[in-house]
């Protein structure tokens, strides 16, 4: 009767969580989903996917595979995508003109 569309459903699985008030110094690393409500002072590399909180503050270059950034949350560096590896690279050559 209705057309359902399946939707990506949002990362729920959070493996560490950097709360409210917690001010982390240094390099941030992690393998999984990533949560901050808090201050991250540092670089952060999140293997899978990470979350900022409205009230998370990063100073410090972000690199992530999925982000979630919600409205207040505030990042002072770069943010860099990570892409997984996905095949192996193919060398072209250049067609002769005969």
């Amino acid at each position: 009767m209705f057309n359902k569309r399946k939707h990506a459903s949002p990362q729920k699985r959070i493996d560490g969580l950097i709360g409210a008030g917690t001010v982390v110094h240094g390099d941030v690393v992690f393998t999984g989903g990533l949560g901050i409500y808090g201050t991250v002072k540092g670089p952060i590399a999140a293997d899978d996917s990470l979350e900022l909180q409205a009230k998370a503050r990063v100073v410090g270059d972000v690199t992530y595979r999925t982000l979630e950034m919600h409205l207040g949350a505030v990042v002072q560096g770069r943010l860099r995508h990570d892409e997984p590896e996905t095949g192996s690279v193919v060398e072209l050559k250049r067609a002769s003109a005969d």
